[in-house]
């Protein structure tokens, strides 16, 4: 059983992970984030095991620490982090380097599959706001047919938009014809007339560069990690409006979030008997 818990960085999803090992007994130190309290560093540092945030960082900089009054430097922390000690949410290659036992509980499928869920519905949020109509008839395309364009495609199905989903394999557009929904390559998108209203990717691919001309004016709501369907630069230069979904369970549904990283660590810690 884990006694102590060290909580460090994140944003509102770690106020609600703090209280979870709480309520299943554990101690739990919170550092670098003033909505879970006001703990020392060396506290949390100190804990059997340590869980940082997902993303580790926004920038490539400093840890993702939305709530901390000073953010901290990313190799300012690997240094303080104990040799031999337990962390949870860094990669096994920074961890050999401090020679730490580490679990990226972010790389797992259990938890990728979990958190495709809020990132699918604060996907359908940020299109509502960002869109001057309402999404019920309009034109959808979703490029990419993973874990979360499977279930945004059915939600905006069910809001009564008309989906196009954009995949480069046969299976994935066999699948989404099985649902009835209209299908495109996405690695041929310069084919296609793209006259879509709203334009989801999903895709950690450059596609839509290629096609801005032919979505000017359109609204893309980005949900890949870098390198993007287009860059912020060609979006602006073509008059597109851009919305940035990075980290969308933490900013639209944290609490369910936080019960994704907890059952995702507890699952770790009874294959690994810690």
């Amino acid at each position: 059983m884990i006694n102590s818990v060290g909580i460090i960085g994140g944003d509102k999803r770690q106020k609600y992970l703090s209280e979870l090992f709480r309520s299943s007994g554990a101690s739990v130190h919170t550092a670098m984030n003033s909505l879970c309290g006001a703990d020392r560093l060396t506290d949390a540092l100190s804990a059997s095991i340590i869980v940082l945030p997902v993303p580790l960082s926004r920038d490539g900089t400093h840890l993702n620490c939305t709530y901390a009054e000073k953010p901290i430097e990313l190799n300012c922390l690997y240094n303080l982090l104990p040799i031999g000690g337990t962390v949870f949410g860094l990669g096994a290659e920074k961890a050999a380097e401090i020679g730490c036992v580490a679990y990226d509980y972010a790389s797992r499928e259990d938890f990728a599959i979990s958190n495709a869920l809020p990132t699918a519905e604060g996907a359908i949020a940020l299109a509502i706001n960002a869109c001057d109509g309402v999404l019920c008839s309009s034109r959808c395309l979703v490029v990419g047919y993973g874990r979360i364009g499977k279930l945004l495609a059915v939600r905006l199905d069910a809001l009564g938009a008309h989906v196009t989903v954009a995949a480069r394999s046969a299976g994935d557009i066999a699948t989404a014809n099985t649902f009835g929904f209209e299908t495109i390559r996405s690695d041929r998108l310069g084919d296609y007339d793209l006259d879509y209203e709203c334009i989801f990717n999903t895709v950690p691919a450059r596609l839509l560069e290629p096609v801005a001309d032919k979505i000017s004016r359109r609204t893309v709501i980005e949900l890949a990690s870098a390198p993007f369907g287009i860059s912020g630069e060609c979006a602006r230069e073509n008059s597109i409006t851009l919305v940035n979904g990075s980290g969308l369970p933490g900013r639209t549904a944290p609490k369910y979030a936080a019960k994704v990283i907890f059952s995702t660590i507890q699952s770790i810690i009874a294959e690994e008997c810690l």
